[in-house]
């Protein structure tokens, strides 16, 4: 029988990207980012469902496999409550829209993002500045719907 404290927990499911095979100019390989998100998780109580790794793949657009493999991992999970954990925003993205529309993408999924270090913003600051650039992302995209039925 499922222990009850256990299956209303969220679950973690972390996230890793590098740009190349063996990047050393700056952000950890991806083993070092998924030990910092576990190291994370453990403290947080949360139980590491999945991990997700796109090696040698660029941060400016999210079609990406490792992306595209934990939205449908998701997805597939509709009543569980997960936090995707990152070690650093730009492992998402390294443009705010790239960022907006991944956080975007979590919330219609019930997710939520956490970043676990490597940017000065933690806790409530983090998600203001995704609901930000999530509402710029959102007004940008409107503009230019107005604009091609003008």
């Amino acid at each position: 029988m499922d222990n009850p404290d256990q299956t209303n927990r969220p679950k973690a499911v972390i996230y890793c990207r590098s740009a190349s095979m063996n990047q050393t100019c700056g952000a950890p390989p991806n083993a070092e980012q998924e030990a910092c998100c576990r190291t994370h998780a453990e403290a947080q109580g949360l139980i590491v469902d999945r991990v997700f790794v796109d090696e040698g793949v660029s941060g400016n657009a999210l079609d990406r496999p490792s992306v595209k493999a934990l939205f449908a991992h998701l997805d597939a999970h509709p009543a569980d409550r997960f936090v995707v954990l990152v070690e650093d925003i730009a492992r998402i993205g390294r443009s705010d829209s790239t960022v907006a529309v991944f956080s975007a993408a979590l919330r219609e999924r019930g997710a939520e993002l956490q970043c676990v270090s490597g940017h000065p913003e933690t806790g409530q600051e983090r998600s203001l500045m995704d609901a930000l650039l999530s509402t710029r992302h959102w007004l940008m995209a409107r503009r230019l719907t107005s604009r091609e039925d003008a």
